[in-house]
C-alpha cells in the first residue's frame, strides 16, 4: 500500500519542486488541494488527483489596490494568501478532501497556508493527519523578516545591521544608515519588492511616494550572490 500525502496548496509555484522530489520514492501517492482552477501542477504525470477548494468557504483575499500596485504582488497576494479569519472553514475543507481520497500525510509547501495551519495542528491531528510542522511563533520569528534579524542579534548569530521602516519613520528614528542599502517587505518572499538604493535621497523618495503596503528592513547592500540548498 501506498503512502498518500495531500499538498493543500497547489496553486504555489514551490509545489512542482515538492512533488519532483516526492515523486522518486515509487511508494509514495501525491495529491493536490488547490486555490486556482488553472494551476498547472494540475498536469503533473507525478500525480494521483487535482481537487479544488470551495472558494465560497474558505473565501477570497483581495489585494490591497493602491498606486503602486504591481501585478506580481497582486498575483501573489489572490492566488497564495489564505483568509486567516476563516482558518476553521480552511481546515475543515482540507480534512474533507484527505478523508475523500485517504490521505494520511498532510504537506504545506508555501509560508502562508503554514502560517495558518501550525496554528491548527491539533485540529489536523485529531483527523487522523500525520503532518511535521514548527510551532506557530517559531515559524513567525523564521519569516519575518524584523523578528528574525532581532532573534539573530539576541543570539549574536553573525548577521547584516538591519533597521526597520514602518508607517512615520523618519531619518532620525531611522538612525544612521551606511549607503547603498538594500530594502526587502518584511512579510514578502521569493525576491517581491526587494529594492536598492544608492543615497539615501533615493530611498526616502520611494518610501514617501508609496502609500505603505510592507513593512520593510532596510541593510547594506553586499554585492554578491546566495547559494543555498534546500532538503526535503
Amino acid at each position: 500500500m501506498k503512502t498518500s500525502i495531500l499538498i493543500p496548496d497547489g496553486e504555489s509555484t514551490l509545489t512542482k519542486f515538492v512533488i519532483q522530489c516526492l515523486s522518486l520514492d515509487n511508494d509514495v501517492e501525491i495529491h493536490i488541494l488547490s486555490k486556482d482552477p488553472n494551476a498547472s501542477i494540475k498536469h503533473s504525470k507525478f500525480i494521483k488527483s487535482f481537487n479544488l477548494y470551495d472558494i465560497d468557504l474558505i473565501g477570497k483575499v483581495k489585494p490591497r489596490q493602491t498606486e503602486n500596485s504591481t501585478k506580481e504582488i497582486d498575483e501573489l497576494v489572490e492566488f497564495h494568501h489564505y483568509d486567516a479569519a476563516r482558518s476553521k472553514e480552511l481546515i475543515e475543507e482540507i480534512i474533507r478532501i484527505a478523508k475523500k481520497i485517504n490521505a494520511q500525510i498532510l504537506l504545506p509547501v508555501d509560508e502562508h497556508i503554514v502560517k495558518i495551519l501550525s496554528n491548527n495542528k491539533d485540529k489536523i491531528s485529531q483527523a487522523g493527519l500525520l503532518t511535521l510542522m514548527p510551532d506557530n511563533q517559531t515559524f513567525i520569528t523564521a519569516i519575518d523578516k524584523w523578528q528574525l534579524s532581532v532573534f539573530l542579534k539576541s543570539n549574536d548569530v553573525p548577521h547584516p545591521s538591519t533597521s526597520r521602516y514602518l508607517e512615520g519613520s523618519t531619518e532620525e528614528t531611522m538612525g544612521k544608515l551606511n549607503f547603498p542599502v538594500i530594502i526587502k517587505p518584511i512579510d514578502q518572499g521569493n525576491a517581491l519588492g526587494i529594492q536598492s538604493f544608492e543615497t539615501s535621497d533615493g530611498m526616502w523618495s520611494f518610501f514617501k511616494s508609496q502609500k505603505l503596503r510592507h513593512e520593510y528592513v532596510v541593510q547594506p547592500l553586499i554585492e554578491g550572490f546566495d547559494i543555498d540548498c534546500s532538503v526535503l
